[in-house]
C-alpha cells in the first residue's frame, strides 16, 4: 500500500517538474524571430508605466526590448507555455518571465506577474507581429 502511494507521488512529481521547463518548441522557433509591438494592461491602476515600444526575437535566441529612451538586450528562450527574457540595462539584469494564454503567428497573449510599489501586479502583455525583420529600428 506504501509502496503504492510513493509510486503515485513519485508520478506526480516528475509531471510537475517537467512543466516547468522552458524546451523549445518548433511552433516558437517558426512564430516568435521577428519584431513585435508591445502593449499591456494592468491589473489594477499603477503609478508608472512601463515604455516598451516592441521587443525583437531573433532566431540565435537573442532579443532586444525597445523603449523611447533606448533599449535593452539580452536573450531568451520560449516554448508553447512561456517565454523568459534575461535583459540587461545599466549593468543590471532583469528577468522576465510571461505564461502565454494566446498564441498566433501574429499575436501573443501573455500574463506577466510585476512587482511594483511592493505588492505584485499582474499585466497582460500583448505582442502584435510587426515585420518577421529581426534588425533593430523597426
Amino acid at each position: 500500500m506504501i509502496q503504492r502511494y510513493l509510486m503515485i507521488w513519485l508520478v506526480a512529481l516528475l509531471a510537475l517538474t517537467g512543466c516547468d521547463k522552458l524546451d523549445d518548441s518548433d511552433v516558437i522557433g517558426e512564430t516568435l524571430p521577428g519584431t513585435w509591438a508591445f502593449s499591456y494592461k494592468a491589473s489594477e491602476q499603477l503609478d508608472f508605466e512601463m515604455s516598451f515600444q516592441t521587443v525583437v526575437f531573433r532566431a540565435d535566441g537573442t532579443c532586444s526590448l525597445t523603449y523611447p529612451d533606448g533599449q535593452e538586450n539580452g536573450s531568451y528562450r520560449a516554448s508553447n507555455a512561456a517565454i523568459r527574457i534575461d535583459a540587461t540595462i545599466d549593468g543590471e539584469t532583469k528577468a522576465y518571465l510571461w505564461r502565454v494564454l494566446v498564441m498566433s503567428p501574429r499575436r501573443i497573449v501573455a500574463e506577466y506577474i510585476h512587482q511594483a510599489q511592493g505588492r505584485d501586479v499582474v499585466l497582460t502583455v500583448t505582442l502584435e507581429k510587426l515585420t518577421d525583420d529581426t534588425s533593430e529600428g523597426v
